[in-house]
Parts: C-alpha cells; sequence; structure tokens
C-alpha cells in the first residue's frame, strides 16, 4: 500500500490526474517490485486508487483506476474492450489506427497501433510487462489480427528497466504491412520505422492538405515516408517536393509512390537531405509542411525549442509565396498550444507578414487525450494563410 501526503491527496482526488509524483508520497507500506500493481490511499484510509509503480521514476505510481476499493480481476480485458468500441464508433476510413493510446486511453505505460493484420504494441514501463500476455489474450479476443509485435522503446527501456526483447510475440512476417488509408496506400516498416512506423496522428491534417493542394505547388519538410506529399498529389498538385534527411524513409516514399501511381496527379520529387539547409536555398512553394521532430520532451528544453520552432517557422514564411499555406506542427509535450501560438506571432512580425490562423490543427480522433491528463496532447499544430 501506497499512502499519498495529506496535502496532496485532495488534489488527487479531485482532479484525477493518473500520475502519483514521487515528492507526493507519504509512506510505503509493503515490499513492491517494479512494475508491481499497488494499491494507493490517503492517510485517512480513503482508496485512491490502483497503479503501476515505478520506484526509480519521479512519477512512481500511474493510475490504471480511480476510486477503487479493489481492483477487479477483468480490468485489462474491460479496457481493452472498450477501446476496441470507441475506434468502432469513429468510423475511421482506414485499416490502420491506434487502439489504445495510454493515458488517453485511461491505460498508462502502452500504446498500441493497429496496421491490417498486425498489433504493433509499445511498452513504456515496467508494469506493463509483467501484464503483456493479458493484454495480447484480449487484444486477439476483440480483433482479428494475425500477428503481434513488440515494438522495443530503447529509452524507455533503459529507464524502466524492460526486459522484454523487440520483435513478433504473436504470428511472424518480415516487420512491415502495407495499409490502406482514406483510399490512399502505404507501406508501414514498423519494424524499423520511427514511431511505431507511421505517423497515424496526422491522418486528418493529410486530408487538410489535400483538400487544398489543387493546382499548387506543395513543399513536404520532415516528411518521413512522404504520406502529406502523396495526399497533396492525389489533391491534383502541380508539383510537390519532399526533404527527409532518412535514406530508408526516403525509399519507402518512392515505394508509397509506385503504390498509388493511377492516383497521383503532378510530379514528385524526393530529396534526401538536411531541411535547413534546403529550405535556405529553396525556391518559393504555395503551400509548406513543417513537421519536424519533437524538439523538447522535457520542461527545461522548451526555450531552446522555441528557438527552434522560430527559425523554421521564419525560413519556412520567407520562402512562401503570396497568398500560400503554411502546415505547421510541434509534437514536443513540453511545448503547450498556446506558446506555440505566440511563437507563431512574433515570427509573422518578424518576417513582416499578415497571416491568418485558418484552422487548428490537432491529432487524429483515434488519439484521444483524457482531459484529466492535458499532457497527453503531444501533437498541436496550424493552418496559416501568408499574405
Amino acid at each position: 500500500m501506497i499512502v499519498v501526503k495529506k496535502e496532496k491527496a485532495k488534489s488527487i482526488l479531485r482532479y484525477k490526474h493518473p500520475w502519483i509524483f514521487k515528492n507526493s508520497i507519504r509512506y510505503i507500506s509493503g515490499d513492491y517490485d517494479n512494475g508491481d500493481i499497488v494499491r494507493v490511499e490517503t492517510e485517512e484510509g480513503t482508496p485512491i486508487g490502483y497503479g503501476f509503480y515505478s520506484p526509480h521514476s519521479l512519477i512512481a505510481v500511474r493510475i490504471v483506476d480511480f476510486e477503487k476499493d479493489r481492483l477487479e480481476a477483468d480490468w485489462i480485458d474491460r479496457k481493452i474492450e472498450k477501446s476496441v468500441s470507441v475506434r468502432k464508433k469513429l468510423h475511421i476510413d482506414s485499416n490502420a489506427f491506434r487502439l489504445v493510446n495510454s493515458e488517453g486511453d485511461f491505460f498508462p505505460g502502452i500504446i498500441v497501433d493497429i496496421y491490417n493484420n498486425t498489433a504493433v504494441v509499445k511498452v513504456q514501463i515496467r508494469g506493463i510487462e509483467k501484464v503483456l500476455d493479458e493484454i495480447i489474450s484480449s487484444i486477439r479476443k476483440y480483433l482479428p489480427v494475425e500477428n503481434i509485435y513488440l515494438k522495443r522503446d530503447e529509452k524507455a527501456a533503459r529507464m524502466e528497466n524492460l526486459q522484454l526483447p523487440g520483435g513478433y510475440i504473436f504470428g511472424n512476417g518480415d516487420g512491415t504491412e502495407q495499409i490502406t488509408e482514406n483510399g490512399l496506400l502505404f507501406k508501414v516498416d514498423f519494424a524499423r520505422g520511427q514511431k511505431t512506423g507511421f505517423y497515424l496522428d496526422q491522418r486528418e491534417n493529410r486530408l487538410v492538405m489535400k483538400s487544398i493542394a489543387e493546382k499548387l505547388s506543395v513543399l513536404n519538410l520532415f516528411s518521413y515516408t512522404g504520406a502529406f506529399a502523396i495526399y497533396a498529389s492525389a489533391g491534383n498538385a502541380v508539383h510537390v517536393c519532399s526533404v527527409e534527411s532518412s535514406s530508408s524513409a526516403v525509399s519507402i516514399s518512392r515505394e508509397n509512390e509506385e503504390l498509388n501511381r493511377g492516383k497521383l496527379k503532378g510530379s514528385l520529387e524526393w530529396e534526401n537531405g538536411d531541411v535547413l539547409e534546403f529550405l535556405s536555398k529553396s525556391k518559393p512553394f504555395d503551400i509548406i509542411v513543417l513537421d519536424p521532430p519533437p524538439f523538447a520532451k522535457k520542461r527545461h528544453e522548451v526555450s531552446a525549442a522555441l528557438k527552434a520552432y522560430s527559425r523554421l517557422n521564419e525560413l519556412a514564411l520567407v520562402k512562401l509565396k503570396q497568398s500560400g499555406f503554411l502546415l505547421t506542427f510541434t509534437c514536443s509535450g513540453g511545448v503547450t498550444r498556446q506558446m506555440f501560438r505566440d511563437m507563431l506571432f512574433r515570427t509573422a512580425l518578424k518576417v513582416k507578414r499578415n497571416v491568418r490562423l485558418v484552422s487548428e490543427l490537432h491529432a487524429a480522433k483515434d488519439h484521444p487525450f483524457s482531459l484529466f491528463h492535458p499532457e497527453g496532447e503531444y501533437l498541436k499544430g496550424w493552418l496559416l494563410y501568408a499574405e
């Protein structure tokens, strides 16, 4: 049993934030190992809930169920069943989607992405490893997947002392799948690719690109495997240039072009190189997409990250044609939407362009975040129109 300090307990019970920090604990009664499920109480004995214990982390407990006097034996099955039910109700036009979004689905420490016949599981804490067999059983119970692949996160493995190696834990394959999304085809290399192999969170934002691309030129920066470019070309863009530093990602981009050959218009150009260097020498484009990797995963990195975002967006606005669109994103959890918007405001003033905020851009609807866990809103973006 873990007992929370009296001055912390009221806030925890009121706001239901799923993280119990180490400095909130009064004392621990019992001998628990990393990853054990523990009961959390107030000093008066009121149950706060049950969660995964991480003794070496600042986040000492990640709550899986609040205000429970006991944790039901089928709690994992119920969470997977609910996640499946929610996704079915969303009517996603794809055979690839996020099934479990960690705290966003009230199941901390795990990400599950479905790619056609394969479920890719990303484990973030030791506690999930301890119940992984039950999770796999529930996934197979509610979804007809043929394979389950464990995507090992090396950073999390070091921090949380994860023990399971990456690879197929059910079924087999070559580490890839072909998926359909809004009528387009994509190859996903989940074994070797970034994240779980594909940026599922940008699905709706790619449709925004498709809707505005007709007869325009597009520059797609940090293009990864080229999904924004494919959507732009399917939307009748006259020319799409994509820039990506990973040669393997560029190779898959070309494969994706071939997969969609009959659906694409205009020309596609794939550049394997540095984005900043390319952008500084680039000709102007009608639309520019900026989807960089996270610059700030921790609070102390936010200031430097905002400077980096400012520099990127400044270069993009300079290279954007008159009456052009900029789709700009941050996936840095430490950078709030207001911080990002303020940075864009200062950047627009610096380059002396009139800029309209056309719409907010968010992670796709199968990437929910809990109202009680605002940190889960990692992807923030804007569609800008610059005169």
